[in-house]
């Protein structure tokens, strides 16, 4: 569900988490097994906090690896640009000078 997420979006969100704000009430309906992982992970009266950092982490996590991969774009296309330069110098290298330019020094 994130992956489809634009990289601002996720990196707009990791922007607001890293700032501090108070606890605020939320009601979510979550299935039977989740809540008795939390309370098996956290016990009953850990729910929410263990919640909160879960998803925290999880948003974090997600906005890291969007940074990452827009990263890796970048890099891969700069490496393309500079194998291209590279390319066409070693060609450039390799051809056989004039033969109409002497050097009588």
């Amino acid at each position: 569900m994130l992956d489809d997420l634009p990289p601002d979006a996720l990196a707009k969100a990791a922007q607001i988490l890293r700032r501090r704000e108070k606890k605020e009430r939320a009601s979510l309906t979550l299935s039977g097994e989740v809540l008795a992982a939390l309370d098996h992970l956290g016990g009953e009266g850990q729910r929410s906090a263990l919640v909160d950092a879960m998803v925290r982490r999880y948003l974090l996590r997600a906005a890291r690896r969007s940074r990452e991969a827009r990263d890796l774009e970048l890099l891969t296309l700069k490496a393309e640009r500079l194998a291209r330069e590279t390319d066409d110098l070693m060609r450039l290298q390799s051809e056989p000078a004039d033969a109409s330019v002497r050097w009588d020094g």
